[in-house]
């Protein structure tokens, strides 16, 4: 999160789409500038396919300062989405798959299976 610097900026300068490159640019309306969206659910939130054709899940969080992460992410066969709370080393919350995707959720160097649907957690250490 410390990195999205150069995009907050972009902000602070009143652009609404990312340049195509940092200085004086004429288009300011580039994909490659979404990156950060990517990075959000796929590092900070951790959610990735497994598999080929993502036809399995890994959500391998990595909150950093944040002690709360909820993303929903588009998937083939529905939404995946992740409600996750972190405090003092644990993980809590809640991570729906679609269905007929299962997946697993990596934390603190332990593995544990998700299902489709709905896959509780009280207390992960």
């Amino acid at each position: 999160m410390e990195r999205l610097g150069f995009w907050k900026d972009l902000v602070r300068q009143g652009l609404k789409t990312p340049v195509e490159a940092p200085g004086d640019t004429r288009s300011d309306c580039h994909a490659w500038g979404s990156h950060p969206l990517f990075h959000l659910f796929a590092s900070v939130a951790g959610i990735g396919p497994a598999s080929p054709g993502f036809r399995s899940v890994e959500v391998a969080p990595q909150p950093g300062r944040y002690r709360h992460i909820a993303a929903r992410l588009p998937h083939p066969d529905g939404e995946i989405a992740v409600n996750l709370r972190f405090d003092k080393g644990t993980c809590r919350g809640e991570v729906q798959l679609p269905e007929g995707i299962r997946g697993r959720l990596k934390w603190a160097g332990r593995s544990t299976p998700l299902a489709p649907g709905s896959n509780a957690f009280d207390t992960l250490p």
